[in-house]
């Protein structure tokens, strides 16, 4: 059970150097860049789908990606708080703890009024 609690950091780890190596001059940078921003923000919807999932699935990353596409607008409203959560979190660092707290309030609010939950 701890390894699993070393996973968040690790993939903040990776996420950082590969950030470092895209603002370096290496060829390709202007197209991975994006790439990577959107499937970290992907990352964190299906995330966050997981996490609000009842007691069957509990934190199945299979079943929160299924439930993302079947409620793409779920899935807009969650990329949006994980958008305003990344905002707050850079003009004001120090609600930076207090962020996890309405991003799970989102994702359980956004699980209950999807017609798939």
């Amino acid at each position: 059970m701890l390894a699993v609690g070393c996973v968040p950091p690790l993939l903040a780890l990776v996420l950082l150097i590969d950030a470092a190596l895209l603002r370096s001059s290496l060829p390709g940078a202007a197209v991975v860049s994006p790439v990577l921003a959107l499937l970290t923000l992907g990352a964190m919807v299906v995330g966050l789908r997981a996490t609000a999932l009842e007691a069957p699935y509990r934190l199945s990353a299979r079943e929160g990606f299924l439930r993302s596409v079947a409620d793409p607008r779920g899935a807009l409203l969650l990329a949006g708080a994980v958008l305003l959560s990344a905002v707050l979190a850079w003009s004001i660092p120090l609600l930076t703890p207090l962020l996890p707290g309405p991003l799970a309030f989102a994702a359980t609010v956004v699980e209950l009024r999807s017609p798939a939950g």
